[in-house]
């Protein structure tokens, strides 16, 4: 992992995605190596973040206060949390893309992600891995994941 290009991809993704599309359709790799080297990462910032905060601050309930979860609690939820963004809501994302995608293919000429079927799943993949890494980014900021 190189922990340059994760921070790069990071910063790109969010304010100029129209323009690291193109870099990401270009990237050559397979579904496994894209978790090995970045969505394993990424993924954990946002559960390791609430796991900190609840540990520290606790939990807020309207009308009701603040409220301290113990320690088994906090982690089976920082445990549960990264298991569904890093391996269901990546996954799943992909397929519902991989199976919507040939809908709209003969509305896009110039699709950068149109391509045969052996490498569609893995593009298909990376693309949902990037729109995914916005939502752990911003709930890693808001302090929810």
């Amino acid at each position: 992992m190189d922990i340059n290009r994760l921070i790069a991809r990071i910063k790109n993704i969010v304010p100029a995605a129209k323009t690291e599309w193109p870099v990401i359709a270009a990237e050559p790799g397979t579904i496994p190596e894209l978790y090995k080297n970045y969505i394993v990462y990424v993924a954990a910032l946002a559960p390791l973040a609430t796991f900190i905060g609840m540990l520290l601050f606790g939990i807020h309930i309207p009308l009701l206060g603040t409220t301290h979860v113990g320690f088994g609690a906090t982690l089976i939820r920082m445990i549960l949390g990264y298991a569904a963004a890093a391996l269901g809501t990546t996954f799943v994302m992909a397929l519902i893309i991989n199976a919507l995608a040939p809908r709209f293919w003969r509305h896009c000429e110039a699709c950068a992600f149109r391509t045969g079927k052996a490498h569609a799943l893995r593009r298909y993949f990376a693309m949902s891995a990037d729109n995914v890494m916005c939502t752990w980014i911003s709930s890693l900021t808001a302090g929810t994941a």
